[in-house]
């Protein structure tokens, strides 16, 4: 008898061991969840610890599956305790449907399953029941209205924490587009009835835990009156232990959010004064405007011709890739002057569309919204860099060298619209135009067509572009800085986009759940230190990301570090370019050809060299690979 006093939940009294049972389960559970991950993020942080996102999801996982046994020993205890009851007094045939009723409790997630939230939420329902409703009544005797009273209380308090939790597990759901969820849940209808928004969730959640908390005291008034003990034998000293616990870990996390959320200020100053600006869509509206107005109906025009152009690429068969380096074969430039034959007015409105002044788009201010804007320059610049790169094997190709520098110009022209960019992707079709671009030079240099004054202009546009890569970056830093905080508007306000769709703003619930709070707060202020670089390569590492316990730095900056190693990539093209350039206009000033490389005469210091040879003569003429 003395080993089943190890037993946490044992005491001499049945009442107060599944009380104690059921307050275990609740406050167990809390701790958990708010100790282990923790831990985890705080070890990660330190170093010492590697616990990438899949791991930390799979570690709270096991925690639930803890808590779920827990949920048995209550549910075991309150069994007991009931079929005592139905065991001392008069109406003991009805300890023959105690058992049973608890072997069908344990078959029910076999009969009933688990796919998806919304089973979870029913599962975790109807696997209370039997404790919780059922019990009560088959046992509660002339204490039947205490019974009553705990039943609509934990019935009344569960429903309006379903309403809140129903909601944001939705808004978590994966979307099929941005700023489209997915369709309401059932309480939708019920929550626009009530026209709960902003303070008013707080309020609801509130009378949700008082509700919850009185169906805990009631709870414990009817298994105290049932065993014919005072009401606060009940509340013995594990009970008061755990509660204690509770607190603590409160005020724990409380005192290390208010710590966390000073550190997040501090940072957001740095940022300030880093960027020269603050990193808010209301400064990156007037930064992005530059004094100019914003042209919405010319960037739905754009996006029009860009949808036919795209269809057109697609539909048409055989054309060649791009992004292939060598000389296009006859057929290939065939399929080409094909195409451009088919569409030539489709052609001629999207190069008129892009000669010129480029106006801005219109930039929404509204927090939360900073990615919901269409990425309408960045597709549509690919596309036409594409198409210019096309038309310029085309020309070269028919002897056209007017027509092959034109391409060029559009090609050099419509690029440059991304310097002033509005997204991520904005920079990486930046990237791939100026490598097009330069992909467009070196076929141009092929061709020794070029007359000297273009040499000229060609090797001031590369010192140009070389000399905007730094800026460029930090223009790079700074739209990752208001689209990464701007994330945790979104999430907080639970700005959606739909009319139709309110879910529960989790910023109106952060002062029931400082873990949630801190975990929020943390995640913002690593952010924050990333983007506060010299450089895009300041970001984490995929490597990293991939060891990184938190979810939304994990999401976000996968590309950012690879997109800073593109930046090196381009720069070390540019440098060679120039130093090729260089060559060819050295070449043509001491009127020699550099092939065979035994007859290349000492080359002057004023060529550049490139940073993979020192030596710029072992550079050969035509040759685009070296």
């Amino acid at each position: 008898m003395k080993n089943v006093q190890f037993n946490p939940c044992f005491t001499a009294n049945p009442a107060t061991a599944a009380f104690l049972a059921l307050t275990f389960w609740g406050i167990a559970t809390y701790l958990i969840l708010s100790l282990v991950p923790y831990f985890i993020i705080e070890g990660w942080q330190m170093g010492f610890i590697s616990c990438r996102m899949e791991k930390m999801i799979e570690v709270l996982q096991y925690l639930l599956l803890f808590s779920a046994l827990l949920w048995c020993n209550y549910v075991s205890w309150t069994t007991w305790f009931y079929w005592r009851q139905c065991q001392r007094h008069h109406y003991r045939r009805r300890r023959y449907f105690i058992w049973p009723i608890f072997l069908l409790w344990l078959a029910i997630p076999a009969l009933i399953g688990c796919d998806n939230e919304d089973e979870l939420i029913s599962l975790i329902l109807i696997m209370q029941l039997p404790p919780a409703v059922i019990f009560p009544l088959l046992c509660g005797g002339k204490d039947w209205p205490w019974a009553l009273g705990s039943i609509v209380t934990g019935a009344a308090g569960v429903f309006m924490v379903l309403v809140p939790c129903q909601q944001i597990v939705r808004l978590c759901k994966p979307v099929s587009s941005l700023g489209d969820p997915t369709p309401p849940p059932p309480f939708t209808a019920f929550v626009r009835f009530l026209g709960l928004a902003g303070t008013g969730w707080t309020v609801w959640f509130a009378t949700a835990l008082l509700l919850l908390l009185a169906w805990y005291l009631l709870t414990a008034k009817f298994m105290a009156r049932r065993e014919h003990i005072p009401f606060r034998t009940m509340f013995g000293r594990a009970v008061r232990w755990l509660w204690y616990a509770v607190a603590a870990v409160f005020i724990l996390f409380a005192i290390m959010t208010w710590r966390e959320k000073n550190e997040a200020a501090r940072l957001m100053i740095a940022l300030e004064q880093r960027f020269g600006r603050p990193p808010t869509t209301t400064a990156f509206r007037d930064y992005y405007y530059r004094h100019e107005t914003p042209d919405q109906a010319y960037w739905n025009r754009i996006s029009t011709l860009n949808q036919k152009i795209s269809y057109a690429i697609k539909t048409h068969p055989g054309l060649p890739d791009p992004a292939v380096t060598a000389p296009y074969s006859t057929d290939e430039l065939a399929v080409l002057r094909n195409f451009f034959h088919h569409h030539a007015l489709l052609i001629g409105q999207w190069e008129s569309a892009f000669r010129g002044h480029i106006p801005p788009m219109q930039q929404s201010t509204t927090p939360g919204t900073f990615w919901s804007h269409a990425t309408t320059a960045g597709l549509a610049v690919s596309i036409f860099t594409q198409l210019q790169l096309w038309q310029l094997r085309v020309a070269l190709a028919d002897n056209n060298i007017n027509a092959a520098w034109t391409a060029y110009r559009n090609l050099a022209h419509a690029d440059a619209l991304l310097l002033r960019g509005n997204s991520g992707l904005d920079v990486i079709v930046w990237l791939k135009g100026e490598n097009r671009r330069l992909d467009a030079i070196s076929l141009l240099l092929t061709s020794e067509r070029l007359t000297a004054a273009q040499l000229t202009q060609l090797n001031r546009e590369l010192t140009a572009v070389a000399v905007q890569l730094a800026p460029f970056q930090k223009h790079c830093l700074y739209i990752d800085a208001v689209g990464g905080l701007d994330i945790f508007d979104m999430l907080g306000q639970a700005i959606t986009g739909n009319n139709d769709f309110n879910p529960v703003p989790p910023a109106m619930l952060r002062w029931f759940f400082p873990q949630l709070w801190w975990y929020a707060v943390r995640e913002k202020t690593t952010m924050m230190r990333y983007l506060d670089g010299s450089d895009l390569r300041h970001a984490p590492t995929p490597d990293e990301l991939y060891r990184c316990p938190l979810i939304i730095n994990g999401l976000y900056f996968p590309l950012t570090h690879n997109t800073g190693e593109r930046f090196l990539v381009l720069a070390a093209r540019i440098r060679k370019m120039q130093a090729r350039l260089a060559l060819e206009q050295y070449r043509r000033q001491q009127r020699y050809d550099l092939e065979p490389r035994s007859l290349l005469p000492s080359v002057p210091d004023t060529i550049p060299r490139t940073v993979f040879c020192r030596d710029a003569g072992r550079l050969r003429h035509g040759d685009p690979d070296y």
